[in-house]
């Protein structure tokens, strides 16, 4: 009874300290520093935070109190008699974080957010800098235990903190190595004031730029937003004026007569583009068939005339989605010159 005693102190404690942290001064005892918690939300903003020392203003206390009660009695009823580290600190490549509740003995970690009830459905959750916190997480503790971990995301509704869920994930070396590389960009980008580019699928009506705040009742917006914007607009200005210039380039070019030898191999290759298009089709058409008739089965088979094989391969890609969200990729894109053909058949009129 005692040790219950003392782990629920210790978990109101926390709920208290997440209070304070939401609304404390933007002026603070030690340097803004890069946090794990951090590597999911939008680079600019985490870049332009730390350089600056200014925060974005999250008036979440309610929801956390609300919740807060909650998930003390949850998981100390859950997990009462063992061991449990709240606030727990881990570090990957020299930046840290707490995790909420820690359980060595399980290799198991529980972290808790709050949402509102209307965002609670798989259309937002789980949410994606969430996703990237908790893996930041795995990675770490993989780090410093040489050990492979679980997690578990919970979200509990603020209007109603008992209708909460949850999603669990496991340790991915994928993850680990993705989450390497981003810390070293971001902290190039602290260090140099080098700002990373806007990502892509980032719209400036919409979270986290601009958005109306459910708590709030009323539209909040980042810090950053018309530093960040006013550079894109002026970007898009500038693209829009270079576009202007090359405009018409396949139209202002010259038209010829086309001789009869000419026209011969124009109307060949229009047949063979023509042709190599039904044939993928069909080609496309015949696999799906083919992977349906044998269902999971893989291996080789033998017949009179033909073989087949079939086998899973473990391929690795470039994720440029997310990396583009921490490092301008139009860099590092060469630029060449290609002819392009195009052939066509006239409609007869």
């Amino acid at each position: 009874m005692e040790d219950k005693g003392i782990l629920l102190v210790a978990l109101r404690d926390s709920v208290v300290n997440r209070i304070q942290s939401l609304f404390a001064a933007v002026a603070q005892s030690e340097p803004p520093r890069l946090r794990l918690s951090a590597l999911g939300l939008c680079p600019r903003a985490t870049v332009l935070s730390v350089r600056t020392g200014i925060t974005a203003d999250l008036s979440e206390a309610a929801g956390i109190l609300a919740a807060g009660h909650l998930f003390e009695s949850l998981i100390a009823e859950a997990f009462e008699g063992e061991e449990i580290l709240p606030q727990f600190e881990v570090e990957l490549q020299g930046v840290k974080g707490h995790i909420d509740f820690y359980f060595p003995q399980r290799k198991f970690l529980i972290e808790c957010k709050t949402i509102a009830a209307a965002r609670c459905s798989p259309e937002f959750l789980p949410v994606e800098h969430h996703v990237v916190q908790v893996h930041a997480y795995l990675s770490a503790l993989y780090e410093m235990t040489n050990e492979e971990h679980f997690a578990a995301l919970v979200y509990f509704p603020r209007e109603n903190p008992r209708l909460f869920q949850v999603f669990t994930f496991a340790y991915d070396p994928s993850w680990h190595s993705e989450l390497v590389l981003r810390i070293e960009l971001l902290k190039h980008a602290i260090e140099t004031g080098e700002l990373p580019a806007i990502p892509a699928d980032y719209d400036p009506t919409k979270f986290p730029c601009r958005w109306f705040s459910r708590i709030s009742r009323m539209v909040v917006q980042c810090p950053f937003y018309d530093q960040c914007w006013q550079e894109k607009k002026q970007e898009k200005q500038e693209q829009d004026e270079r576009s202007d210039e090359n405009a018409g380039t396949t139209e202002s070019l010259p038209v010829y007569d086309m001789p009869d030898d000419l026209e011969e191999i124009v109307a060949l290759l229009h047949s063979i583009r023509t042709e190599k298009k039904v044939l993928e089709e069909q080609e496309k058409a015949a696999r799906k068939q083919l992977l349906e008739k044998i269902g999971k089965l893989r291996g080789r088979w033998v017949g009179k005339e033909f073989g087949l094989q079939v086998h899973d391969e473990t391929r690795r890609t470039l994720d440029t989605k997310a990396l583009a969200k921490v490092v301008n990729l139009d860099e590092y894109r060469k630029v060449t010159v290609a002819t392009v053909v195009d052939v066509w058949r006239r409609l007869k009129i």
